[in-house]
């Protein structure tokens, strides 16, 4: 099954209780976002990734297509540091917004495109325990990125959230 949620609460992820379980409080809709209003589903997705990426404190994590950051952010204080990279400038600048409200000194985030990015950002960490979380559009992830994935002999994990079926399975056969 394919799990897809594209992300951005105003006050915070909360769980099917309304209870407060992430807080990335002051995370402002950015025209270029979708915004993620099912909560529930926010919850459910966020602790999937988790479990799915098996992280623990010597962990770096790449969140590739990130928003404003609220998959990296989740998942901040159980790893050594997180990098995001975003296309949306503004979503980059909220995301940052979103660390520093949050107190969170190891999350950076990086604008520009992922094909551009990812590769320089991969190959540049000497990390021995890298995972990346990609949350592409809708089109997928750029070839350059898969084959940049494909290349990372130091990547120990992938997880794709997907909103489109048809693109991640061109992605998986890329």
């Amino acid at each position: 099954m394919t799990v897809g949620l594209l992300k951005q609460v105003y006050d915070g992820i909360f769980n099917s209780n309304s209870t407060l379980i992430s807080k990335p409080k002051g995370v402002l809709n950015v025209a270029c976002l979708l915004t993620q209003v099912n909560t529930g589903a926010a919850e459910v997705l966020y602790s999937a990734v988790g479990e799915w990426a098996q992280l623990d404190q010597d962990s770096t994590v790449l969140d590739v297509c990130c928003g404003t950051g609220t998959i990296g952010i989740s998942l901040a204080k159980r790893v050594k540091k997180v990098i995001g990279i975003e296309l949306c400038q503004e979503a980059v600048e909220d995301a940052k917004m979103n660390a520093k409200l949050n107190d969170l000194s190891n999350v950076e985030f990086h604008c520009g495109k992922a094909e551009d990015v990812f590769p320089n950002i991969l190959n540049a960490l000497v990390s021995p325990n890298v995972t990346a979380i990609v949350d592409p559009p809708r089109a997928g992830l750029h070839s350059k990125v898969i084959l940049a994935i494909r290349r990372a002999e130091h990547l120990k994990r992938l997880v794709y959230v997907a909103c489109n079926a048809k693109a991640a399975m061109s992605n998986f056969v890329e």
